[in-house]
């Protein structure tokens, strides 16, 4: 496989919850008016619009995709040598943002974020976050093989010269 795709669990659910919501509200809304076909649309959109993070394998890329009906945008950046992955343990209330401007998660207490940096740690692409430490390790170990680069520990002070 040349391609990984990782797309957020949690901007995923909160995408489905408020495309329901926005689904029955629209079953209503149709019993009594043609606006009902303009919100079945907007549902389909709902649904079928996504973000995510896709790494090549093989040409040593990634980037941050959109993706709509099954075409994804999104530019294209090489993986430099010396680029590394970095987990970072975080603590605190973390907020995710979904498809609408209306709907968020917060999340209190510890969760992981796994990152793609340069050496010097001052560039940082997101790859991915959860609450479950193992699962973002094992993902971590998982693309640390398929990609050929390193896991290093986050070091803002200790930077490499």
């Amino acid at each position: 496989m040349q391609y990984i795709t990782i797309r957020n669990r949690e901007i995923y659910k909160l995408q489905i919850i408020a495309s329901s919501v926005v689904a029955l509200f629209i079953f209503f809304l149709s019993v009594y008016s043609l606006w009902g076909l303009f919100g079945f649309l907007l549902v389909i959109l709902l649904l079928t619009r996504t973000t995510g993070v896709e790494l090549d394998v093989k040409n040593k890329k990634f980037r941050k995709y959109t993706s709509f009906l099954n075409t994804r945008k999104g530019d294209w950046k090489p993986i430099k040598e010396g680029m590394h992955l970095v987990i970072m343990i975080k603590r605190g209330v973390k907020t995710t943002t979904g498809t609408l401007a209306t709907s968020s998660l917060k999340t209190k207490g510890g969760f992981s974020e796994l990152y793609l940096m340069n050496a010097t740690q001052t560039y940082r692409f997101y790859i991915n976050s959860s609450e479950n430490h193992e699962m973002i390790e094992n993902q971590a170990k998982e693309l640390s093989k398929r990609l050929g680069v390193t896991i290093e520990k986050y070091n803002p002070r200790g930077r490499r010269r």
